[in-house]
């Protein structure tokens, strides 16, 4: 069968499911709250006329941890963390050594190559040496430093609004988790799902269109 005959015959059966809109809108609601995308949640609910639901008493600080994180505030993020749990950074050390190397990503986005250089030695050096499981989280940020303009290097999604949206999520994880809460956003794992599905139908040779962004 040709390629467009499948995309057809799928898009044809697609048509056949009766999926209800709001299931699909309360998904992502959910996943928004649980990411901490309390604002965008609130939009996308109001556009869709369904209710938040705020289950998590840290939903306000999340938000503000991730709004910190975005624009390259470490030290605010690292500050409303404390507050919400002053043992977090003890009993995840690996985390609190993202957090601070995220600020030397932060000095180099800005261009400041001494700076970031000066606190790379001064501060995750030294935190390396004690724990040697994390020299090659600092042997990745080191290798920025061989490459006049970072962002446009091999390396240069470390310096990039990626690696801030990964750290953020990284650290919304570990903040539902040290509370007790999981998290309750069903959507990526629906998504991988529907990944290992896509792969064992291909290995069953059938043919079909396979989920893109634009065709989800």
């Amino acid at each position: 069968m040709a390629e467009g005959d499948a995309g057809t015959n799928w898009e044809q059966h697609l048509d056949g499911v009766n999926l209800p809109r709001h299931l699909i809108d309360r998904l992502v609601i959910r996943h928004l709250l649980s990411e901490g995308y309390e604002e965008v949640a609130e939009a996308f609910a109001e556009e869709s006329r369904i209710r938040v639901n705020r289950e998590s008493r840290h939903l306000r600080e999340r938000t503000q941890v991730r709004d910190a994180i975005n624009t390259g505030n470490v030290d605010a993020a690292i500050g409303i963390v404390n507050e919400i749990d002053p043992d977090i950074f003890d009993r995840d050390q690996a985390l609190h050594f993202k957090l601070q190397r995220q600020k030397l990503f932060e000095a180099l986005r800005h261009g400041d190559m001494q700076g970031a250089l000066d606190f790379a030695k001064n501060e995750l050096a030294p935190r390396a040496e004690m724990q040697p499981e994390l020299l090659d989280e600092l042997e990745k940020a080191l290798g920025l430093f061989a490459f006049p303009q970072p962002d446009q290097s091999p390396l240069g999604h470390l310096v990039r609004g990626e690696q801030r949206q990964k750290l953020a999520s990284e650290l919304n994880s570990v903040i539902l988790a040290s509370k007790g809460e999981v998290e309750t956003s069903a959507l990526p794992h629906l998504l991988k799902r529907l990944a290992w599905v896509e792969q064992l139908l291909k290995a069953g040779g059938a043919e079909f269109p396979p989920m893109t962004l634009e065709s989800a």
